[in-house]
């Protein structure tokens, strides 16, 4: 569920979507994934590409992503930071103006048949060079230089999000986790 105001408001689930106009809910097109970041523009990717909401239509504003059989990129969630937009699945991509590039990551957590790869399902970002990402028991952080890697015991993590320097990540059976409070500290 993302929106821009309280007249434009997008619901996504895996069978339908939804668009509410500020005076009825009304079955839509839309992307697999949705997302509104700081700047209050919504974007979206489907299986094939990055796309914005110019208000009235979905507009590509990608190329088509390469295709993940073949070593490309899936997609499982997005977050917009102006003209930046993060993405993770197996990895990270970014788009600035929308030209994709995939950043080094820190070698994975290694688990007990070997390393377990990324398989990040969440980000979030306070601004283009604090962005979060999460996935299995590992959780990313970009902090405008590099990415670190922290590995979290417990369950699968599912999302992450914050406000300001307040972060926090939850996942499976309950886990919740506060990993940078508002004075800054992990």
């Amino acid at each position: 569920m993302a929106g821009v105001g309280p007249d434009d408001v997008w619901m996504v689930s895996s069978q339908n979507s939804w668009h509410w106009d500020g005076h009825r809910l009304e079955a839509r097109p839309a992307p697999a994934g949705i997302a509104t970041g700081p700047s209050g523009e919504l974007w979206g990717f489907d299986a094939t590409s990055l796309v914005h909401w110019d208000g009235t239509a979905w507009q590509p504003q990608s190329e088509p992503f390469p295709d993940a059989d073949q070593g490309g990129w899936r997609v499982n969630a997005i977050f917009p930071t102006g003209n930046t937009v993060w993405g993770v699945g197996g990895n990270v991509v970014k788009w600035d103006t929308g030209k994709p590039s995939t950043p080094d990551l820190p070698a994975p957590a290694q688990g007990f048949f070997g390393p377990d790869y990324y398989e990040l399902t969440s980000v979030w970002a306070s601004s283009p060079d604090d962005v979060w990402a999460c996935g299995g028991t590992q959780v990313l952080h970009w902090d405008g230089h590099a990415w670190h890697r922290f590995h979290l015991p417990g369950p699968r993590l599912v999302a992450i999000a914050g406000s300001g320097h307040d972060v926090w990540a939850v996942g499976d059976l309950g886990v919740i986790y506060h990993l940078r409070g508002p004075d800054g500290r992990r």
